[in-house]
């Protein structure tokens, strides 16, 4: 095997690689907003049985938690900020 066979069998494998890793951040992206979207329906439900005097305590809360949430895990709701490189291109899918 020559070099050059080599080095396109290892491309071809990095490139399966990135693959397999950017279908998994989707999965694991749509099941994060599966989870937020039932948090958000099982609150919105919930708060058609909260008596008037607690809903706006209720609501806050619900907000807070969530707005908390999402700085906690900052990374998978708006992404990582990557330094410009020459690396970086390689990163992306198109």
């Amino acid at each position: 095997m020559t070099f050059e066979q080599a080095k396109m069998l290892a491309d071809r494998w990095y490139e399966g690689y990135k693959h397999k890793l950017y279908i998994q951040q989707q999965k694991e992206r749509d099941n994060m907003n599966k989870h937020m979207y039932m948090a958000v329906s099982i609150s919105l439900m919930a708060g058609l049985y909260i008596p008037k005097p607690l809903q706006l305590i209720v609501t806050l809360m619900i907000i807070t938690s969530m707005v908390t949430y999402m700085f906690t895990k900052s990374d998978e709701f708006f992404g990582t900020k990557k330094a410009d490189s020459a690396e970086d291109t390689d990163d992306q899918v198109n």
